[in-house]
């Protein structure tokens, strides 16, 4: 069964403190980005995001601070969220559920200087020319910066869990997905008049890099892109932050046919799953690592 509720910090006190007092078998904190962000609705009655299709197997409420176009680094800082903090000290939680690393990527890969390492703007792309091999379109030193960034970052939301409340969620366990290989497209992601995006394929058409208009120059780019955030992501989780665990969700989705501006194979933009791209996500990868840390 889905999650009986998946509420605010305010929707959540108002649900466990009387009058309106439930209980639940499984108390659940998220935090993170659109993937997780339930102002995200593609079609109602669907999947909003990759918190609405997770399965349970017994009464579960999820108290979500996800918020689009979050990064790692601003989740990470205590005094951006003080609710998250209260949260951490208000209970033991079962479980925290982290998606976050994939905004910081994206905004760095569109290099329009608005990401910012000390103070200075990065991007991952640089110009080469015309033709060369998709790698020497590639900023290694930016993207390894970026890497150590977001790995910096990610030990510093663990270490909230230590922050408040006597360390009450010291061992508590976060659990974290790699994202899936997007499709470079003109498909912005739509909110009636708001349009987002695109983004990979704002970077690729910018005169400034020099790159092909070449959709597997394109892949190519952006598989590696992944692979390589996936790798340090599930690093974290191996060897350097306790109770962890990155849950490889790579090469899930059916990917978006390239030249399409809408929705197409799993993807109802450039960047975010649709409806049944998130339920693949939660049936097949998610769900069943979320039971064996339950059970």
């Amino acid at each position: 069964m889905s999650a009986d509720a998946i509420v605010g910090w305010d929707g959540y006190l108002s649900l466990v403190r009387p009058p309106a007092s439930r209980s639940f078998d499984w108390h659940i904190l998220a935090e993170g980005d659109s993937w997780f962000h339930f102002g995200f609705a593609p079609r109602p009655g669907k999947p909003r995001n990759l918190l609405d299709p997770l399965k349970f197997e017994k009464s579960t409420v999820i108290v979500s601070f996800a918020l689009s176009g979050d990064t790692i680094k601003h989740i990470s800082k205590p005094g951006s969220n003080p609710e998250l903090l209260q949260a951490m000290a208000y209970r033991k939680w079962n479980l925290i559920l982290l998606s976050a690393g994939g905004n910081d990527l994206i905004d760095a890969l569109v290099g329009d200087g608005n990401y910012k390492i000390g103070g200075q703007p990065i991007a991952i792309l640089k110009p080469a020319p015309a033709g060369s091999h998709f790698m020497e379109y590639i900023n290694l030193d930016a993207l390894q910066l970026l890497l150590d960034f977001i790995d910096l970052y990610y030990h510093r939301f663990a270490a909230l869990r230590e922050s408040e409340g006597g360390r009450i969620n010291r061992d508590t366990r976060i659990v974290s997905h790699c994202y899936d290989y997007i499709t470079a497209r003109n498909a912005p992601a739509v909110f009636g008049p708001l349009k987002l995006g695109p983004w990979a394929y704002e970077a690729f058409t910018n005169p400034k890099y020099n790159i092909p208009n070449d959709q597997n120059q394109w892949k190519f780019v952006t598989e590696y892109l992944f692979e390589r955030l996936a790798e340090r992501l599930q690093r974290l989780a191996t060897s350097s932050i306790p109770n962890m665990t990155v849950i490889n969700t790579l090469d899930t989705l059916n990917p978006a046919k390239p030249g399409t501006t809408g929705r197409s194979g799993d993807w109802a933009n450039e960047i975010h799953p649709n409806p049944d791209g998130y339920t693949k996500l939660a049936d097949q990868k998610i769900s069943p690592v979320l039971a064996s840390l339950l059970s």
